[in-house]
Order: C-alpha cells, then structure tokens, then sequence
C-alpha cells in the first residue's frame, strides 16, 4: 500500500521555541566541546608552568656555578664579573641580577640573587601575563686553622742578639707556648730549638 504525504501546517515561532527547549538532543555535544576548551586551557598552564620550571632550574644551575667560581680564594677577577660572565656563556637573557661579594684576608663569600620574567603562552586567556622566576646562591671559601710559623735563628751568626744568647727569655718562651696550648688547645704552637732549653 502506498503512504500518502500529507503537508503539515508550518508552525509558529513560540511552537518551535517550546519544541527547542523540550529538545534533549546534542547536549552531550555541548558538553564535550565544554570540556575539550578546559583541557586545552589545563594542558597550556602545564606547558607554560613547564617553561617556568625550566627557565628557573637552568638559571639556578648556572647561579650555583658561577658564585662557586668567583668565591674562590684563586679568583683574580672581580665576583660580578665572573657572575655575569657565566650567564652570558649560558646564553640566558632579561636578567636581574644582584651580587655581594665579601673578601678577607682567609675567606670570600659571595651572595647572589637573580631573577628574570617570562612571557606566558596559554596563562594570558586568565589573565596572567608573566611570572618571575627567582634564584638565590650563596657560596663561601676559607682557610681554617691558620698556622703562622716563628724561625728563629739560633746558629751563631746572629752572635750578640739578646733572643739568641739569653737562656732566660728562650725558657719563658717555652712555658708560654706550654701555657698558651693549654688555654688554646686548638693553637698549635712550634718551637725549634738547635739546642735543648
């Protein structure tokens, strides 16, 4: 048998606005290009915070080296200059970097701090157009238990110095020194003689 088509009344606007919203088809549609817009957006924060982490664990690395470099006892250069020779080698740009260096006669320390923005890829759709990345060193060498040694001449050719031919002054230095590495035992105290006091 055959069907007969018959044409149906063309409706009104409020009829199709009841039918839409009566409608339960595509809303898992909907849904999933929802939740495929966050999962770009998560997936770009971990790209940029990834950029992050890299930018500071390189400068951070390149940091460590440089002021162990220019705290050494052996350095001739000035600690600045080492420092920015360093991350100038490292090819690393848009730094701000601050150096301390403090020097004595036994020891140098150097104290640095270093920190650079970098420009953000996904993180600006949030509203987060940079994030600073800092790195901070400390570096120190020292001599410890320096040892200052007395010679004294005890051979004739100085005939006349009262050091070398007074036997009392040579006995007081003697109980000094036993004196002095009972008070001071970490002092270390040498005295050599050509002949016993």
């Amino acid at each position: 048998m055959a069907q007969v088509f018959t044409p149906q009344r063309p409706k009104t606007p409020s009829a199709l606005a009841n039918r839409f919203a009566r409608a339960e088809d595509g809303t898992v549609t909907i849904f999933g290009l929802i939740m495929f817009v966050i999962m770009i957006a998560v997936g770009g924060v971990a790209i940029d915070i990834l950029r992050y982490e890299t930018q500071r664990v390189q400068m951070q690395y390149t940091l460590d080296r440089a002021v162990l470099a220019a705290a050494s006892l052996d350095q001739n250069t000035d600690a600045e200059a080492v420092v920015r020779d360093y991350f100038a080698r490292s090819e690393l740009e848009n730094y701000r970097l601050r150096v301390t260096p403090q020097s004595s006669m036994t020891s140098t320390r150097v104290e640095a701090f270093v920190e650079a923005d970098i420009n953000l890829l996904f993180m600006n759709m949030f509203g987060v157009h940079s994030l600073t990345s800092p790195a901070s060193a400390v570096a120190e060498e020292s001599v410890g238990n320096l040892e200052i040694s007395l010679a004294l001449d005890v051979s004739g050719s100085m005939r006349g110095n009262r050091i070398a031919s007074d036997a009392r002054c040579r006995r007081r230095l003697r109980r000094r020194a036993a004196f002095d590495e009972r008070k001071f035992p970490e002092w270390r105290y040498r005295l050599d003689l050509a002949y016993p006091l």
